[in-house]
């Protein structure tokens, strides 16, 4: 077994006859940094969304979830921006509008974060984001305006 990098910046190893992977850390993947970072990982990301799993040890209020879903896009673009030899995202939320909390996350509870692109113009990318629990509940959702110096 040894560690194989593959376009995409996905870290790939084998234990036997299985092959794991995982994206690189959200550390490295947005300027945001502990402890003020709340993204715990990338699960997924393509070239117009995906979705991470947020930190949670004292629950989230609707400033916290809105805060975690800005920093998921900036570590989705900064997988888009990496996978391409680029650094990592260092964009800004410029707008989040039809935000709506149904309630808020508990302490401890699993809370996925799912982001697609609607449309870009330039360097603004308007997202669908929502902030879901491990059941599938949406707890959160709204649209989120981001801007990165580079197309993500």
């Amino acid at each position: 077994g040894g560690i194989y990098h593959r376009p995409g910046d996905r870290r790939e190893w084998r234990l036997g006859h299985l092959t794991m992977s995982a994206y690189l850390s959200p550390r490295e993947l947005t300027n945001h940094q502990p402890p003020a970072l709340m993204v715990a990982e990338l699960l997924e990301a393509s070239a117009i969304g995906g979705r991470t799993r947020l930190l949670n040890p004292h629950g989230l209020d609707a400033l916290q979830l809105t805060e975690g879903c800005a920093q998921s896009l900036a570590v989705i673009q900064g997988h888009g921006l990496r996978s391409r030899g680029g650094p990592a995202a260092s964009g800004m939320l410029v707008s989040v509008k039809q935000a709506v909390m149904t309630r808020p996350a508990a302490a401890g509870e699993t809370i996925e974060i799912c982001a697609q692109r609607e449309y870009a113009w330039d360097s603004f990318h308007v997202y669908r984001v929502s902030a879901s629990t491990a059941d599938g509940t949406t707890i959160f959702s709204g649209e989120f305006t981001a801007t990165s110096p580079a197309t993500a």
